[in-house]
């Protein structure tokens, strides 16, 4: 949600106030209180929204600014003086990112901004409400502690690089469609579950993440291997029916051997790397349209079209071609 400009220039104004040793009482209180649109209890900041309610952010506070202590754990209340909290604000915490392990949020909270929890390096724990629907850029970045995450049904927009780095994040349910880049990407992500109905996955989503098998939900009809380029222990690749425009030019970066493309795919993207182990692909239906991705270093797909590559499909399918299909040899399956 919209905010003035007032509001982040303010937060920017406390935190950098919170970090600075050499701040006394009164300067850090004039900061404070030279802001009258926010409301400051206990290291609690509540700044109001344009719909009514607030949004929170976390300053420590203390008798003198050298005297602050901050907490390891932070319970988010559901609302401050009559007022319903739905955010947490942008760099919420980022005055206790070196200390904070866990933090509860009220199941008020839709929106979770960005980079509200960056850089919390210690952070273990946080739940997720169920009335969430967005978080913003970099929210999660660099938390390397937290291993506990439940996307909740109710989110409908997860931002660029909202978990990347999460080394111990090993396994989350992806309720939504996402167009945000590097999502999960450098995570400790081992296991995924894509839930029906996401149409969409954002570029290099999980790049670099140790993900061992992927299954596609039936609403994709578009599947890009940049989502997965670089993930290393990828074994195993199931591509669901619908898909119609499949791109594998990063597959070859994986250590997945083979794909069955299901017939419904009428459009494929491949990248001829003279260095990569040779991948079978497996075509269910007719033989798609067919495209190169072309490298720099590589001056002619021909050159390596023969190692690369073994297509396979079914006696009768229309399009192939024996004993090569585009300078791919074939065979029957």
């Amino acid at each position: 949600m919209k905010k003035a400009v007032c509001f982040l220039f303010a937060l920017s104004l406390l935190v950098l106030c919170a970090c600075d040793k050499t701040t006394d009482e009164t300067s850090l209180r004039f900061s404070v209180n030279s802001i009258g649109n926010y409301v400051v209890e206990d290291g609690s900041i509540y700044v109001p929204l344009e719909d009514g309610t607030l949004a929170y952010a976390f300053l420590p506070t203390g008798d003198a600014a050298d005297e602050i202590v901050p907490p390891s754990s932070v319970v988010v209340p559901a609302s401050f003086d009559g007022k319903t909290v739905t955010e947490i604000f942008d760099s919420a915490f980022y005055a206790v990112k070196d200390v904070l392990e866990r933090v509860e949020l009220p199941n008020t909270i839709r929106r979770i901004g960005r980079e509200a929890f960056k850089d919390c390096k210690n952070l273990r724990e946080v739940n997720l409400p169920d009335a969430l629907t967005e978080i913003d850029a970099k929210a999660f970045e660099n938390c390397e502690m937290l291993s506990d995450v439940v996307l909740p049904s109710s989110l409908k927009n997860l931002y660029r690089l909202a978990f990347r780095n999460c080394k111990s994040l090993k396994q989350v349910t992806l309720p939504c469609s996402i167009g945000g880049e590097e999502i999960f990407a450098y995570s400790g992500l081992e296991s995924l579950t894509i839930a029906d109905g996401v149409d969409k996955i954002g570029y290099m989503t999980f790049c670099e993440a140790p993900l061992r098998e992927l299954t596609l939900p039936s609403s994709l009809k578009t599947f890009d291997t940049n989502v997965i380029g670089n993930c290393a222990s990828l074994e195993s690749l199931t591509l669901n029916d619908g898909l119609e425009d499949v791109d594998l030019s990063y597959l070859y970066t994986t250590s997945v051997k083979e794909v069955v493309l299901p017939s419904s795919v009428t459009k494929l993207t491949l990248q001829i790397n003279k260095d990569a182990d040779r991948i079978d692909l497996y075509f269910e239906g007719d033989a798609p349209e067919i495209d190169f991705f072309l490298l720099d270093s590589i001056p002619s797909t021909n050159d390596f079209r023969e190692t690369a590559y073994v297509i396979h499909y079914h006696e009768g399918a229309e399009g192939f071609t024996s004993p090569s299909w585009n300078g791919i040899p074939t065979e029957i399956w």
